[in-house]
C-alpha cells in the first residue's frame, strides 16, 4: 500500500486541530451543548463532530452534563467544557511587585502569589522571584507544567509585543530588554507579552465592561495616565510601538517638568502621583484639611484613598480632587473626539479608590466637551476586573491561541 506524502499527513493533522479549536470554542461559549447544535453552529459533519468528541472526551477537556429536550427521539447528551482540564498562567510585572496567577479555562483566577521586583538588584533577580512565585503556586494546586497552555505576562512601559521587547520603563530603569525570550527560558512555557495598558484593555474587552463592544478604549489613571484601545476587536499597536500615551498631551502651558523632560504633561497635575504630592505640599505650607492624615509608609494607592475620603468632607479637597477630575474630563473628551469609541474604560486606582467621585466629575466635564452627533452615544464607564485587569488581559493572550475563534 503506498505511503501518504509526509505534507498531506501534516495538512491532514493540521485541519484536524482547527476543527477541534474550533468545536472547543463553540462549546466553551454555548454549554451545555448537543453533538447536534454543535454540527449546526460549525457546519461540520455529524460523524466528524462524533471523532472529535471523543478526542476531547479522552484528554478531558470535555465532559457529559445532563440531557436536552427531545425532539422526537432519544433526549441528546449535552456537553460541557471542563474548565479546570488545563490552566493559563499569567503575571504583571511592576516596578514595586510582581503578580502571578493561575487561571482556568474559563478565566476565573484560582490562586495567586505576589511578591517583590526588587528591580534595584537587576534583571536576573526579577525573573528569579517570578521563578519563586510561578514555583509556589503550581505546589499549592498540586499542578506539573504539563498542565499549564502557557504563560502570558504584561510589563508597565513601552512596549513591543512583536518583538517581546520591552523598549523603555522608566520605573524600572531597563531599556531594550528581550523579557519574552528572558521568560521563555526561564520558565520553559509557551509565553506571550504585551505592555499592561494594552492587557488591561484587553482583560476589560474579553472579561470585563467591554465584552458587549467591537470598539473601545480603556484609559488607566494610576501614579502615570495611559490608555490602549481595541478596535474591531484587535488591540491597536501604533507604527512605534508609543501609542495611547495621553499621559503626556500638554495639559497646562510651561506647567510641572515631567519625567518625560517636557513641561506641563497631563501626568504632571493630574495623575495619582501629582495629587498625593500637591496635598503634601499643602500640608507641608500648614494647611489643615479635616479627616486627612497622609502617612507616608502608605502605597500611593492607600494615599489616594485616604484623600478621596477626605474631599468628602473638605471643601479644600475636593476643589483639589474637583480640578483634577477636570483635567481628566478633558483629555477622554479629546480620546472620543478623535477615535469616536462606543465605550470609554476608565480603570486604575484614581478611579477605583474614589467611589464615584471622580468617575462623576470626568464624565460630565467629557460630555460637555464632546461634538454632538445624533448617531453618537458613547459610554463612559468604570473598569469591573479592577486591580486583575492587566492579570486577566495577560492571560487572554494564552486563551487567543488556544481559543483562536475568542
Amino acid at each position: 500500500m503506498p505511503k501518504k506524502p509526509k505534507n498531506r499527513t501534516a495538512n491532514l493533522q493540521l485541519m484536524q486541530n482547527l476543527n477541534i479549536n474550533l468545536v472547543l470554542d463553540v462549546i466553551r461559549n454555548n454549554s451545555p451543548i448537543s453533538q447536534a447544535e454543535i454540527s449546526r453552529v460549525t457546519r461540520l459533519s455529524p460523524g466528524t463532530i462524533t471523532n472529535l468528541i471523543k478526542i476531547l472526551k479522552k484528554n478531558n477537556f470535555v465532559r457529559e452534563t445532563g440531557f436536552g429536550q427531545s425532539s422526537g427521539g432519544r433526549r441528546p447528551v449535552l456537553l460541557s467544557l471542563n474548565p479546570e482540564a488545563r490552566y493559563v498562567m499569567a503575571a504583571t510585572f511592576f516596578a514595586d511587585e510582581i503578580t502571578v496567577a493561575l487561571l482556568n479555562l474559563l478565566g476565573d483566577i484560582k490562586k495567586e502569589v505576589k511578591v517583590a521586583a526588587e528591580v534595584e538588584k537587576g534583571e536576573t533577580r526579577v525573573f528569579e522571584n517570578f521563578v519563586r512565585a510561578a514555583d509556589s503556586l503550581l505546589d499549592a494546586l498540586h499542578l506539573d507544567k504539563k498542565n499549564i497552555l502557557g504563560l502570558g505576562a504584561s510589563f508597565e512601559g513601552i512596549f513591543d509585543s512583536g518583538e517581546g521587547m520591552l523598549i523603555l520603563s522608566n520605573r524600572f530603569g531597563w531599556r531594550n530588554v528581550p523579557v519574552r525570550d528572558l521568560l521563555k527560558k526561564s520558565y520553559g512555557l509557551k509565553t506571550f507579552v504585551e505592555g499592561d495598558g494594552r492587557a488591561m484593555a484587553l482583560g476589560e474587552y474579553h472579561y470585563g465592561a467591554g465584552k458587549a463592544v467591537t470598539n473601545m478604549v480603556c484609559i488607566d489613571m494610576d501614579s502615570g495616565i495611559g490608555s490602549a484601545a481595541v478596535l474591531n476587536g484587535s488591540v491597536y499597536h501604533g507604527a512605534f510601538s508609543m501609542e495611547g500615551e495621553i499621559g503626556h498631551i500638554q495639559a497646562v502651558s510651561d506647567g510641572p517638568k515631567c519625567r518625560c523632560g517636557k513641561r506641563g504633561c497631563l501626568e504632571t497635575v493630574a495623575s495619582g502621583s501629582a495629587l498625593i504630592a500637591r496635598v503634601r505640599r499643602a500640608l507641608e505650607n500648614g494647611e489643615k484639611f479635616k479627616g486627612l492624615h497622609l502617612k507616608n509608609s502608605l502605597p500611593e494607592h492607600l494615599l489616594a484613598k485616604a484623600i478621596f475620603q477626605a474631599a468628602q468632607e473638605d471643601e479644600g479637597v475636593l476643589g483639589m480632587v474637583e480640578e483634577i477630575g477636570c483635567h481628566l474630563g478633558l483629555a477622554v473628551a479629546n480620546v472620543i473626539n478623535y477615535s469616536d469609541p462606543e465605550l470609554v474604560v476608565l480603570t486604575g486606582y484614581m478611579i477605583h479608590e474614589s467611589g464615584e467621585l471622580l468617575s462623576n466629575i470626568i464624565e460630565e466635564v467629557a460630555r460637555e466637551q464632546l461634538v454632538a452627533g445624533a448617531s453618537r452615544k458613547v459610554r463612559i464607564e468604570k473598569g469591573v476586573l479592577g486591580d486583575n485587569a492587566a492579570l486577566i488581559g495577560a492571560a487572554s493572550l494564552v486563551y487567543q491561541d488556544f481559543f483562536p475563534y475568542l
